[in-house]
């Protein structure tokens, strides 16, 4: 559950890897996180279904909750107030870009003004904390940075090649329906993400798809968002899975196999999110449509 739980944070914003596509094929940022919402709840409501189908076929599978550990709503809703800067900060990002009052990267800028402030007023800002904090910013925007410059190369070079367009150009002459051309690329980046890293799918396959699917008819902002939930599905799908071996390095007698088998139910979860997206787009195209 956690290991499949832990892929949500690439879908529900705001996410590194809408980012990357967004950057690498020239879409609305905006549009990718404000469409990303609803496929996320869906998903987590699926997840949720998982565990109590789960829970009434098996219940010996689900540990008992300890006593001391229950709680009342009341107890509950006190201890969440530490999840009030957090909330303010998704808030003030997400509503300045759905309303426009600021871009992508303005609304970077008022997140970490705004994180900056909760620190602040919270007195848990000391120098450590914010030295540590710069570097490791630096860090994470050098790779990014990298990784992209690394992308429009091998996007600009396999335009020259004119690939792209003979590719789209094959599929267009053999009379392929668009919707057995869209489950063809599905096909092939959940083999490839079987053995490829997040970045290196979408470095290796967004240049070559993309064009055919915009000549076909599809939407960049849907193939976006697809796109991260089959990255998603490449996070659980053995043998190249990060999510998998951290889960399993979280129980020290665990083994991979006993990750692999437990993550299935919801591999199949993230399967019908896409097949629902393959068929009612509107799904992730009704919010950005209304910014």
């Amino acid at each position: 559950m956690i290991a499949a739980a832990g892929t949500l944070g690439i879908l529900i914003p705001p996410s590194i890897i809408m980012i990357f596509y967004g950057m690498i094929t020239e879409t609305s940022i905006g549009k990718l996180y404000i469409g990303g919402i609803i496929p996320g709840i869906i998903l987590v409501v699926l997840y949720s279904l998982v565990v109590v189908i789960w829970t009434i076929i098996s219940p010996k599978s689900v540990p008992p909750i300890p006593k001391e550990t229950l709680f009342t709503f009341k107890e509950k809703l006190v201890s969440s107030k530490g999840l009030i800067p957090i909330l303010l900060i998704f808030i003030f990002i997400m509503g300045g870009i759905y309303t426009g009052v600021f871009s992508p990267n303005e609304a970077a800028a008022v997140g970490a003004a705004v994180a900056f402030t909760s620190v602040f007023v919270l007195k848990r800002l000391n120098w450590k904390g914010f030295s540590h904090a710069c570097r490791n910013s630096m860090k994470l925007t050098a790779m990014i940075m990298l990784l992209i410059m690394g992308a429009m190369l091998f996007a600009h070079t396999i335009a020259l090649t004119k690939f792209p367009a003979l590719l789209e150009s094959l599929v267009m002459k053999a009379g392929f329906s668009p919707l057995s051309v869209i489950f063809a690329i599905i096909f092939i980046e959940m083999i490839l993400g079987c053995v490829l890293d997040t970045f290196g799918l979408l470095v290796l396959t967004v240049p070559l798809f993309l064009p055919i699917l915009i000549k076909l008819g599809y939407d960049p902002v849907w193939f976006g968002v697809l796109m991260t939930v089959l990255v998603e599905l490449a996070l659980i799908t053995p043998p190249v899975a990060a999510n998998l071996y951290i889960a399993q390095s979280l129980e020290s007698d665990a083994k991979a196999t006993d990750v692999i088998k437990g993550v299935w139910p919801f591999f199949f979860s993230d399967i019908a999110l896409v097949v629902l997206l393959v068929f009612f787009p509107q799904i992730c195209l009704y919010l950005p449509s209304k910014m």
